[in-house]
């Protein structure tokens, strides 16, 4: 991380079935210095959440009832009552296997973090959505950040793969950059590197 970021004017949705779970993760954003912090326990009040409140970024669990965390990222992706389709979905889940990881991403979530997660990992990651924030695509099947982590600029054919052109063109969005991800104040290396001495930041995927 080369940049300093003062949490404070960010603002945090955490949506987890868990109770312990959305304790721990109040505890740690509240440890980085965030102080705008909202809770939900299943995909449909996270939505209620942010429709009704402004998020920059949003936590979620997978494996939430009635809805869960992917049918929670399309709508978030696609519905029309959302005012903002761009915002940073990091999804969280104890389901590791490369089927679910590929229903994620194919959901339009922006990270994918495996249970259990240390402090550095999720701070890291948290940081990762503001600095490195991809393009977002619409197209045929899929709409959200950009899938590929690095494009081929050799490549000049009419297709990719063997995989023809989808009827309607990829469409790349640059999402705008929310007010409320500032890059610079009062947290610095230093202090995270304090914050997270005892932490070794290891993360499954």
């Amino acid at each position: 991380m080369t940049a300093t970021y003062n949490f404070e004017r960010i603002s945090l949705l955490i949506a987890d079935p868990s109770r312990y779970m959305r304790s721990l993760f109040l505890g740690l954003a509240r440890s980085y210095g965030f102080r705008s912090i909202l809770e939900a326990a299943d995909g449909a009040v996270a939505l209620d959440r942010l429709r009704e409140h402004h998020v920059d970024i949003v936590l979620v669990d997978g494996s939430m009832t009635p809805m869960d965390g992917f049918e929670f990222t399309k709508t978030v992706r696609t519905s029309p009552e959302i005012p903002n389709p761009f915002v940073p979905v990091i999804m969280v889940s104890a389901h590791t296997e490369l089927g679910q990881v590929r229903r994620a991403r194919d959901s339009g979530v922006t990270e994918f973090l495996a249970k259990p997660i240390s402090a550095k990992t999720l701070l890291v990651r948290l940081c990762s959505v503001i600095d490195n924030q991809r393009a977002f695509v619409r197209a045929a099947k899929f709409i959200g950040p950009d899938r590929r982590r690095h494009t081929d600029q050799a490549f000049q054919g009419q297709e990719r793969r063997g995989v023809p052109r989808p009827a309607k063109p990829v469409v790349a969005e640059v999402p705008p950059h929310p007010e409320g991800l500032p890059s610079g104040g009062a947290l610095d290396r230093k202090d995270i590197k304090a914050l997270l001495e005892d932490d070794d930041g290891k993360n499954a995927v």
